[in-house]
């Protein structure tokens, strides 16, 4: 198992591409990346903020790209990205977390018609 950080995206790139030398491209991508610990209040400021987004969506948007490719789509692979409550249900001691998965879910929508040609998207985000 290959270990990679998901806020280096040069390095994430790298490592996803030695995967697939390794492995073949994928199937599926299944995204469910989160800092999920409770927030502390103390310490929260703009750069706590870009650090979880980097993590909870901006990572997410970085591993699409790298399966948008035309084995990706030849093989109809799928991408799953998880979301939560938090994205419609936004909590104060969850507030990054909060705002990024409305973030993501924004994210996930916008790319639907992008991806609707190329491989299968779930019925949940049509």
């Amino acid at each position: 198992m290959q270990v990679a950080d998901v806020t280096d995206f040069t390095s994430f790139a790298k490592s996803f591409q030695n995967a697939i030398n390794i492995n073949g491209f994928p199937d599926v991508l299944f995204y469910n990346v989160g800092i999920t610990a409770p927030d502390n209040k103390e310490t929260m400021n703009p750069q706590v903020l870009m650090e979880h987004y980097a993590a909870d969506v901006a990572g997410a948007y970085n591993v699409v790209r790298l399966v948008d490719t035309e084995d990706f789509a030849a093989k109809k692979g799928a991408i799953l990205i998880t979301g939560g409550g938090l994205a419609l249900q936004p909590h104060i001691d969850y507030l990054p977390l909060s705002m990024d998965k409305a973030a993501l879910r924004a994210m996930v929508q916008a790319l639907v018609p992008v991806f609707k040609k190329k491989i299968f998207i779930s019925e949940q985000f049509r």
